[in-house]
């Protein structure tokens, strides 16, 4: 269950408890949530896409990245893994480093 106005409690290395009152609406929490990290009018496919993108540029192979975001398949995870120009310009570039060696 989401909670609003929570505090967090260490159960464990990788697992949080939440205490707080429950959301009544996820999307008014959402709002507000985003809006107090500075990132107002944000979706949460937003953030997945972003990390999607940062593990990829990362280099972390696409086999790994689609393990961690949760995508189940090449096509859904390829929504997600956008190719921006700057994407091709960068590919461009390595290709000439490459051939002028």
């Amino acid at each position: 269950m989401h909670e609003v106005g929570a505090q967090q409690q260490s159960v464990g290395k990788r697992h949080v408890a939440v205490v707080g009152d429950p959301i009544q609406n996820f999307r008014r929490a959402w709002e507000t949530a985003c809006t107090k990290a500075g990132a107002a009018g944000m979706l949460r496919h937003d953030f997945r896409r972003t990390g999607t993108r940062n593990l990829v540029r990362s280099g972390v192979p696409e086999a790994v990245a689609m393990r961690i975001t949760g995508h189940k398949t090449r096509s859904v995870f390829e929504r997600y893994n956008i190719v921006s120009s700057s994407d091709l310009q960068e590919a461009s570039h390595k290709l000439a480093a490459h051939a002028a060696k």
